[in-house]
């Protein structure tokens, strides 16, 4: 929770400015299957009731499902080692990635650019086999 991501800027359309949120007031007012990218924090909602809180429920955006129960990692990697090679460097995506209504995938390229670096250096490779106590 302390790490999950607690806040959202976004475009209010309505009165045409910039606006922050908690996550969790946005999660609460809009249409979304959130067990698709997210989890309840059980702890949290306990707690807000030991507290005589208003009970809600609070969501915490994991995004463990589409990282470990769709191609969305093989896709994403596939997607920039393509545009990678076009541009014979790597680069910096916006996308977006979304579930259509029978909860698939779908994601979006937005926006491609040449990562920035100062300089010319040499291509740095990934080790393939790490320890997975060093991840």
């Amino acid at each position: 929770m302390r790490f999950s991501q607690h806040n959202v800027d976004l475009l209010d359309a309505e009165e045409d400015k910039l606006r922050t949120l908690e996550v969790t007031n946005l999660l609460e007012n809009i249409d979304m299957k959130l067990n698709l990218v997210g989890s309840r924090d059980h702890r949290a909602e306990r707690r807000m009731k030991e507290l005589d809180m208003e009970s809600k429920n609070i969501w915490i955006l994991t995004f463990e499902k589409p990282l470990s129960k769709t191609d969305f990692p093989q896709i994403m990697q596939k997607m920039l080692k393509t545009l990678e090679s076009h541009y014979q460097y790597p680069v910096d995506i916006e996308f977006t990635a979304n579930f259509t209504k029978n909860d698939e995938l779908k994601i979006n390229l937005l926006q491609c650019r040449p990562l920035q670096t100062k300089g010319l250096t040499a291509i740095v490779t990934t080790p393939q086999k790490i320890d997975s106590a060093k991840i």
